[in-house]
């Protein structure tokens, strides 16, 4: 039976990844084991290994692609096996997926601004 295969965390602090070079090709056997392709983290360039035996069905996401953790990157099953549904529900849950936090800029203030109101501003008593 086909699956889904999702992004991992391949580091404690990774929130997204870019997929460097696919090892497989669609049409491809898989072990499981095997390098199915190489993910740049926020650390380093990292091996992703296949968790399933079967035929690479689907790339989700090509080369140069960025995902999140958790998204949809390939379909593994076997050789001829109908993934259509399994495609649409990999898109799905890519477009029901919220965006990812933006970082908010650092509120910016005075030495005046934060002191105000705890000390008398202007008062030299």
């Amino acid at each position: 039976m086909a699956e889904i295969i999702p992004m991992l965390a391949l580091s404690p602090t990774m929130e997204e990844a870019t997929i460097v070079k696919w090892n497989k090709a669609v049409g491809d056997a898989v072990e499981s084991g095997e390098v199915l392709c190489e993910v740049e983290t926020d650390k380093a360039v990292m091996e992703y290994e296949a968790a399933e035996d079967g035929t690479l069905l689907k790339i989700l996401i090509d080369e140069g692609g960025t995902c999140g953790i958790g998204d949809a990157i390939a379909i593994v099953g076997a050789a001829g096996e109908d993934i259509a549904a399994l495609i649409a529900k990999a898109e799905s849950q890519t477009e029901a997926a919220p965006p990812p936090p933006s970082a908010a800029p650092p509120a910016t203030s005075t030495l005046s601004q934060q002191y105000c109101g705890v000390l008398t501003c202007g008062d030299d008593a």
